[in-house]
């Protein structure tokens, strides 16, 4: 029942970061348009780019327990995230974690690894952590890969 209800909790979320996320880009590409300067368009489509792609994503942990990602910080191939953890629909643990990510040459991740340790998640962890980072690092791949392009 705890899970179902954190569940629907989870996708309630989620869907309205989905619909925040939708309203802010509509805005950003109405001011893109207005732009007549090729230049100064191309600018402003890399920073519409950046902006969008901030991004959180939940892991279950099972029992009650989720932990929910919210990206805070991105280097070239660094990002941090404020992991925020919730037990029984409770925050219990707030901290900030710092993740490297490998990216091939098409814009794919091809490792994740923690900062500090060099296991790859995307091969080490467990299923759901590793769609999800596997998932973050590919968005992350692919927004270098366009910029650099």
């Amino acid at each position: 029942m705890r899970n179902r209800r954190l569940l629907k909790n989870i996708m309630f979320g989620t869907f309205v970061l989905f619909v925040l996320f939708i309203f802010s880009g509509c805005k950003e590409a109405k001011n893109a348009k207005e732009i007549s300067n090729p230049k100064k368009a191309e600018v402003l489509i890399e920073k519409i780019v950046e902006k969008s792609e901030l991004a959180s994503f939940t892991i279950s942990c099972g029992s009650g327990c989720a932990m929910i990602y919210h990206e805070q910080n991105t280097t070239s191939n660094e990002v941090t995230f404020k992991v925020e953890t919730y037990i029984n629909e409770v925050l219990s643990d707030e901290n900030l974690e710092t993740y490297v990510i490998v990216c091939d040459g098409i814009g794919n991740a091809v490792k994740v690894y923690f900062k500090g340790d060099k296991d790859n998640i995307l091969k080490s962890e467990l299923p759901m952590l590793r769609e999800e980072f596997k998932k973050f690092g590919d968005s992350f791949c692919s927004k270098k890969y366009k910029i650099q392009n």
